[in-house]
Parts: structure tokens; sequence; C-alpha cells
């Protein structure tokens, strides 16, 4: 007897890749071989939509609608994968994709938000209202960087021969010095020389007349 998708239960797609079977042993296991497949792909698309959901970033200057909308996208996809998450688990996931300016009114929420109640777009209400706060943020933390002319990158090249010609001037006159004070030192012992010659041998003969 001849069956259709229909009596057993199945779609004509599926029982039109399986009806070439001659048993129904062999019908059913390429059945349990499609349905097998079927389980794989599911969990392989479901594996992709919690990745794509917990490495949600926003990105540098966006405003908070540019990542909100995305983000709404990925909460329809996991639902659909029947990956559904609680309002404290999305409100997180969301808090935590925002750019570092965000950060203190991140913690102002979670510190006077009841995050369970809260869901995402209530959450995206209460972000949208310090938008204007966060550009003033971002201008302030911008720094303007001006690089230096060919001018101004002379100057230390010749700040540092100034340098080593003044340490070169130090130098020599340190030498100059040391070197009169040693002709001095020379001159005066000359001098003096005679004196003490003479001061030490009346010294001595005083001494040994004494001890006679």
């Amino acid at each position: 007897m001849k069956y259709g998708g229909g009596d057993l239960g199945l779609s004509d797609e599926i029982y039109n890749s399986i009806n070439s079977n001659d048993t129904t042993y062999g019908l059913w296991k390429d059945l349990e071989r499609q349905m097998r497949g079927a389980e794989v792909g599911q969990r392989t698309q479901q594996t992709h939509t919690v990745w794509n959901y917990t490495a949600f970033r926003a990105k540098p200057n966006e405003k908070i609608e540019d990542p909100y909308l995305p983000f709404n996208k990925l909460i329809n996809e996991m639902n659909c994968e029947k990956l559904k998450r609680t309002n404290i688990e999305l409100n997180i996931q969301f808090l935590q994709s925002l750019q570092p300016e965000w950060k203190h009114f991140s913690i102002a929420i979670r510190q006077n938000q009841d995050l369970n109640k809260l869901d995402i777009n209530n959450l995206f209400d209460l972000l949208k209202r310090n938008q204007k706060k966060v550009n003033e943020i971002r201008e302030n933390n911008i720094v303007h960087y001006n690089p230096p002319s060919d001018f101004e990158e002379a100057k230390p090249a010749e700040s540092d021969q100034s340098s080593d010609a003044l340490a070169d001037i130090l130098q020599n006159m340190i030498l100059l010095g040391l070197t009169n004070s040693l002709i001095l030192l020379q001159e005066t012992y000359q001098q003096q020389s005679p004196y003490y010659i003479r001061s030490y041998c009346s010294k001595q003969t005083s001494i040994s007349q004494t001890k006679k």
C-alpha cells in the first residue's frame, strides 16, 4: 500500500525526500537522519544567535537610538529560537554594551530602578533623557593635538646645542681654575720651602743641645 506524506503526518517536502525507500524500515531511518540533521541545524542557529547577543557592543559616538534598534532585533531572534531572556538580563546586557561615557548614567539606573520590572523600552526612555549630557562628556574628552611644525621641531636641537656649549665653557673654566690653583700652590711652596727647612734645622739643633 502506498502512503502519502499526509498519511504519515509528514509534510510533502519531507516525504518526497525519503519516499524512494522500498521498506518501512529504510523510510524511518532516512526520516531519523533528517530529523537529527534538523536538530543540529537548530542548535547551530541557536549558538549563532546567542553569540551575537552576548557580543553586542555599541559603537563609539553613537546616539542611544543607534544600538537600541539592532539590540531589539537580537531580542526578537532570541525569542524566535526559544531563548527568551528576562527583563533584568536584557537590561544588564544593553547597559554593559554602551560606551564608557554612559557609565555614570548606567550606574544611576542600576541603583535607582528595578531592572526586573523595567523592560528594554523603559530603559531606552531613561537613557535617552541623558543623551545631551553624554554629548557634552564626549566633547570635553576630545583632545586636540596639533603636530609641531619644522620650526618647533628645530627648537629642541638648538637648545641641545646651547646646553653643550655651556657645558664646554664650564668645563674649561673648571680646568683653568685648577691649573691656576696648582701654579699658585707651586709658587707658594717654592717661596716658603727655605723658611721651613731653616726652621726645622733650628728646632733639631735646640733639641740636641738640651739633651747634652
